[in-house]
């Protein structure tokens, strides 16, 4: 690892954490263990475990966790969904997954985000798991379905008397736990024969007349026993832990020598907390310049930057070209 890349991975963390390079330097034991981690999983390069923490710092950034020591939870437990997957995940995924759930990811609870998201993902990816969430928290929770789903609802005794989510506090904690709570015991009741796939997507379909929230709600159901299986498997995981197991195989490792160098380097980062604290200053000043008389590009790595600037248009670079293309909420 070069003492630019270290630098790089700091600038990322300061701009993220509260208290700046102070609270990056205290997630940098737990990142120089993900590195470790990464660096040495098969197929993997020193390169590729650099790129893996710079996502994860950008999901964070995206999910908005600032607290050092959440942080270290979300990486810990991301290690472990990791580990048990079979690498199927890594933090590209997390960080799509995070972004295209944005609406999901304000509500649910950390918990889910960091230990079941990628479970997820390693279904369906990081930007359909993102949607799918995204999608069925509008559908049940803001009431965006169409009025004949609002009424099954309803019918199924999903919805109180003043038309709010049954169970609405489990949904956001975990919207699998939910569903098997609460929507498989709604059709049972209505006498569905929950042991028929196909009967339970038709139904399904007809409560959120949505393909990709109800696609993803069959999935919890049916898919349960094995999301509860690879959960248990996550909880024996080492997670960060087995980094240490690095550490006694290959002298190469250098744990106490990185942290040291980590160490070492806060002074040439302090710039990066002046720069985080001056994103407000940044934004009051681009925004004093706006005006139908002029426009502005704005390019930024930093979803931050963008609660202080509201663009009136967002594309969305990836590999050298535009992907996606929308209004402020894609920002």
């Amino acid at each position: 690892m070069s003492e630019t890349d270290v630098r790089e991975l700091l600038v990322d963390a300061s701009m993220n954490m509260e208290g700046g390079v102070g609270g990056a330097l205290a997630t940098m034991d737990a990142q120089v263990k993900a590195f470790k981690l990464f660096a040495n999983s098969p197929g993997s390069s020193p390169e590729q475990a650099i790129g893996q923490l710079r996502a994860f710092n950008k999901a964070m950034d995206i999910a908005n966790v600032v607290d050092p020591k959440e942080y270290t939870t979300f990486l810990d437990n991301f290690i472990k969904s990791w580990q048990v997957t079979g690498r199927d995940v890594d933090a590209g995924d997390l960080a799509q997954g995070v972004k295209y759930s944005r609406s999901g990811s304000k509500v649910f609870s950390q918990d889910f985000m960091s230990r079941w998201l990628p479970l997820i993902m390693a279904q369906s990816g990081g930007s359909d798991a993102g949607n799918q969430l995204r999608a069925m928290f509008d559908q049940f929770v803001v009431g965006r379905a169409p009025k004949n789903a609002l009424a099954k609802q309803e019918e199924y005794g999903l919805k109180d008397k003043d038309g709010k989510l049954i169970g609405v506090d489990e949904f956001v904690q975990n919207p699998v736990e939910w569903a098997n709570k609460y929507l498989l015991s709604a059709l049972e009741k209505k006498g569905i024969d929950t042991s028929d796939n196909t009967e339970v997507a038709r139904v399904i379909g007809e409560l959120t007349n949505n393909r990709v929230s109800s696609s993803a709600l069959v999935d919890f159901i049916t898919s349960y026993r094995s999301y509860k299986r690879q959960m248990g498997n996550t909880e024996k995981s080492m997670g960060l832990d087995a980094a240490d197991e690095v550490d006694a195989l290959s002298l190469s490792s250098a744990f106490e020598g990185m942290k040291t160098s980590l160490q070492n380097l806060a002074a040439a980062v302090v710039p990066a907390q002046a720069i985080a604290a001056g994103l407000n200053w940044i934004a009051d000043g681009v925004n004093a310049l706006r005006g139908p008389d002029r426009s502005m590009l704005v390019i930024t790595h930093y979803q931050r930057l963008l609660d202080y600037i509201k663009p009136d248009r967002v594309h969305i670079l990836s590999a050298g070209r535009i992907v996606k293309s929308g209004g402020p909420e894609l920002a």
